[in-house]
């Protein structure tokens, strides 16, 4: 929850059902971690080792992490030079050329990115303000940073190479060294697959006594699944209790891919076609999602293959995979 700080002059609103006073500060913490090292010499601890946020270079101009306008903002209260002096674009230059903080180990370096709101309107206009940069971030918010120092650091870090904006992000350069940690989005994104777990389990729960659809949705599920671990032909000497129990470990495994099986339209045909596929009768070219029979493509994709055969004009075709399938044990 966030905290409260209120001032001699306050005022109230109310946003989402959460009174706030003000002045008010918004409190966001994010924190700047290390890339887990690999490889590490022999002897050698690399949680003991330095390692440091530093300046960055495009040409001969150094890399900002504020707009121009957002720099005559905050700068001076860090360099302490007023914007309008002669010396203000060579002493911002010279800040951005110096800048340089070490990332502890472990947790990393916690920052406090909030803002701080002396007057509702200007909490409001930032609530409704779209002016944002590639990375989502408020342009020159009405909102005074609650320490201007991590502030500044943290709108680096989203534009520095050697940080990841996201753990996610870790493997897109090998140049990356750090990553930003934000636990509110993690809980976020957590919560999101938490709600798509449920509602999966609800869909298994709700429909596992429908057999038909089990195989349905296994076959497809396992034709998808690239672990290696299960085939479409062993489900046929699967007993009823195996097969839930190997739902239930798909379903962990990717919940949002089980919904979104689950509920095809076209499951059953689906299922047919990856049934075709394992045992021969279809052949989907190596490397592609083309699929052909007997030499010739019926589809660059399932969903191609499916209108394919759903056209009544290549019923013939249809009923010759059926046959075929039904023949073999």
């Amino acid at each position: 929850m966030d905290k409260y700080a209120i001032g001699s002059n306050t005022s109230t609103i109310e946003v989402e059902e959460i009174k706030i006073r003000f002045p008010y500060n918004e409190h966001k913490e994010v924190y700047i971690r290390r890339k887990k090292q690999m490889g590490a010499i022999p002897g050698q601890n690399p949680d003991e080792a330095k390692s440091k946020i530093g300046s960055s270079y495009s040409g001969s101009a150094p890399l900002r992490g504020l707009t121009f306008d957002e720099e005559k903002r905050h700068l001076p209260a860090i360099i302490s030079i007023n914007s309008d002096s002669q010396n203000w674009e060579k002493a911002v230059k010279d800040y951005w050329a110096s800048i340089t903080k070490d990332i502890p180990s472990g947790d990393g370096l916690k920052l406090e990115i909030g803002l701080r709101y002396e007057k509702k309107e200007d909490y409001e206009v930032d609530r409704k303000n779209n002016e944002r940069d590639t990375n989502g971030v408020l342009i020159n918010p009405k909102g005074n940073p609650i320490n201007l120092a991590d502030y500044i650091l943290w709108r680096y870090c989203l534009l520095y190479s050697h940080v990841a904006n996201n753990i996610e992000d870790l493997g897109k350069s090998p140049k990356i060294r750090f990553y930003i940690f934000n636990k509110d989005k993690e809980i976020a994104i957590k919560k999101v697959s938490q709600n798509t777990k449920r509602q999966a389990l609800q869909e298994w729960f709700k429909r596992m006594n429908e057999r038909d659809w089990v195989n349905d949705v296994l076959h497809v599920l396992v034709a998808n699944d690239k672990s290696g671990k299960h085939n479409i032909v062993k489900l046929t000497s699967m007993g009823e209790d195996e097969k839930d129990i190997l739902m239930d470990e798909l379903i962990d495994q990717s919940p949002d891919f089980f919904l979104k099986i689950a509920k095809d339209s076209n499951l059953e045909l689906k299922a047919f076609i990856e049934n075709c596929v394992v045992r021969g009768i279809l052949n989907r070219i190596a490397n592609t999602s083309t699929l052909q029979y007997e030499g010739n493509n019926i589809g660059s994709s399932i969903d191609q293959t499916i209108a394919y055969l759903q056209d009544k004009n290549n019923n013939q075709i249809l009923n010759e995979l059926k046959a075929k399938l039904k023949r073999l044990p």
